[in-house]
């Protein structure tokens, strides 16, 4: 009886969750990667893929699956599109590696459906290399293994060197490892960040990697010495000495992004050139000098020369790639790990991840008082999800008339004048410019200074330990959900800027298990599915929508 009841509860959530409470959000095109001859764009959502011959304005279609757009790319001999199939089954999606024959028309699976596949990449002599599991394969240009090696942990993004000789990736603790192919030698270049998705110059002298936490960091290959360079996204080389990336200017209070900038650096004597692309959001895709730019809705081309940009719009018409054509996965809030052993990397008795339970679900805006605007309530509304898995707070019941009329227990605390040891009567303007309090204008005060850091004090008064960590480790990931401390996580799932609550991991992948206080992001913002959601880490690609950056985790313990 206790199990067909928590079967017909499944059976609701999944129902529910999937009637109109999510929105239908319009979408829109973005670039993914391009060079002097084509470019592979795909939706918001990173669903589907569309290339584009820029000398004819021919368009194909090369797929509408989900999360295809994360991490693809166009092979350096342009021959290939490069990218990862999925197809779900029961909590997690299978994976493909795929690689589309620009000549041909083909797509070409080159693994079977697996739980965990890499990205292929293709070096410029035609050789090919994808991951299985731990294990890298190594294939020529006419698809027969040449290798194989047992990297002993999984690799998603892989870049080859000029010659074809080398391969650059991170490792499981996020540090860059260099790989000669002759040899099998590695050469790990260790720092106190954790990297993801190197990728080699021109020349294969210098490598580039973005940071978990959203900086830039740049790598003599000989030497191993690490040069810090600045903050920014959609990194690419413009020529061996000169790189390129996106500067984004957050205004943390509207979230909204006020300014991008693209910012070229001299990597030699760390000259820069600024451009402003766009007085609003932006996305870009740069690759030897090549750039794809989306602004204002608009696609545009061009090229970056001595610190120069020109672009000229895109008279080409590009569609939009459609939405992901397979449902979420749904995690099984009655399915538990009962082991104390939380350190073993496997599946266990057919269960994915491991999750704290008993999580109360709190959404910035369907769970708070109807006065209120929670729009940008993300931050109080995460900290309160984060306490209460202890119990802190007593029930304090409200009705709320979004989505539907309901009661919220704990909302009220978001935004409301309450006590617990100290009075959080400290306020804070909405999206509508009136003034609450509670955990909402505890965290905002100053007009929005810290919130990070009023984020950790309004932790620890209600009796949790709580810091900010600036430099996120996926192994501090999943050690806070061994020792049972939800904590909350400051991430780029939106342009400007998110806050979640972390529960829960996957075994064998580099996803977590998160509440999200504005639903769930596969299924497109906002929505009330915020519950038990699974999303990426940086340069994984499992099937979620991807955090991006993690900015940092502040604790609850």
């Amino acid at each position: 009886m206790k199990r067909l009841f928590w079967i017909l509860l499944v059976i609701m959530s999944i129902f529910w969750g999937s009637l109109a409470f999510a929105a239908n959000p319009e979408l829109s095109t973005i670039p993914v990667d391009t060079t002097d001859t084509y470019l592979l764009v795909t939706n918001n959502f990173n669903h589907g893929l569309v290339l584009v011959d820029q000398r004819n304005g021919k368009t194909v279609t090369i797929t509408e699956g989900r999360n295809a757009g994360y991490y693809a790319t166009i092979s350096a001999d342009q021959r290939y599109v490069c990218y990862k199939s999925f197809l779900p089954e029961n909590e997690r999606y299978l994976q493909k590696s795929m690689l589309y024959d620009i000549k041909t028309g083909e797509n070409i699976a080159l693994t079977e459906w697996n739980t965990l596949v890499g990205t292929p990449t293709v070096a410029q002599n035609g050789t090919i290399a994808y991951t299985v599991g731990n294990e890298l394969l190594i294939l020529d240009a006419n698809f027969n293994q040449k290798d194989s090696l047992n990297l002993g942990y999984h690799v998603n993004l892989l870049d080859f060197s000029s010659d074809g000789q080398k391969l650059t990736f991170n490792d499981a603790n996020g540090q860059i490892v260099v790989l000669n192919l002759a040899d099998k030698g590695m050469k790990i270049v260790d720092s106190k960040n954790s990297f993801w998705g190197p990728k080699f110059s021109p020349n294969s002298d210098k490598i580039m990697s973005p940071t978990v936490d959203g900086y830039t960091a740049l790598v003599d290959v000989q030497s191993g010495e690490i040069k810090a360079l600045d903050k920014g996204q959609a990194l690419g080389w413009i020529d061996n000495d000169t790189i390129a990336y996106l500067d984004k200017k957050i205004n943390e209070k509207d979230a909204k992004v006020e300014k991008s900038d693209l910012i070229m650096l001299n990597t030699v004597d760390l000259s820069k050139k600024v451009v402003t692309v766009n007085n609003g959001d932006a996305t870009v895709a740069l690759k030897a000098g090549d750039i794809a730019l989306s602004r204002q809705g608009q696609l545009e081309m061009g090229q970056v020369r001595d610190q120069k940009l020109n672009t000229w719009s895109n008279k080409i018409k590009v569609p939009v790639p459609a939405q992901d054509i397979f449902a979420d996965v749904v995690q099984n809030e009655a399915v538990e790990v009962q082991s104390s052993d939380f350190s073993i990397q496997a599946i266990y008795d057919g269960v994915y991840s491991r999750y704290l339970t008993g999580m109360q679900y709190i959404h910035q805006v369907y769970d708070t008082p109807n006065n209120f605007n929670g729009h940008w309530a993300c931050g109080a509304s995460s900290a309160l999800m984060a306490i209460q898995y202890y119990g802190v707070l007593s029930s304090h019941p409200i009705t709320v008339s979004v989505p539907y009329s309901h009661t919220s227990n704990y909302g009220w605390y978001v935004s409301s004048v309450y006590t617990y040891g100290r009075t959080f009567n400290i306020y804070g303007a909405d999206p509508n410019g009136t003034l609450f309090a509670g955990g909402y204008g505890y965290i905002i005060q100053n007009d929005w200074a810290d919130t990070k850091g009023h984020m950790a004090e309004y932790i620890q008064y209600h009796g949790r330990g709580s810091s900010v960590d600036w430099s996120p480790y996926w192994s501090e990931f999943q050690t806070e959900i061994n020792n049972n401390h939800p904590f909350v996580v400051l991430t780029s799932l939106t342009s400007s800027g998110h806050y979640i609550t972390a529960r829960g991991y996957y075994w064998d992948q580099h996803s977590g298990v998160f509440n999200d206080p504005y639903g769930n992001k596969n299924s497109g913002y906002m929505n009330y599915s915020g519950t038990l959601v699974g999303y990426d880490w940086p340069g994984y690609n499992n099937g979620y929508s991807n955090l991006n950056t993690v900015h940092c985790f502040i604790y609850c313990r």
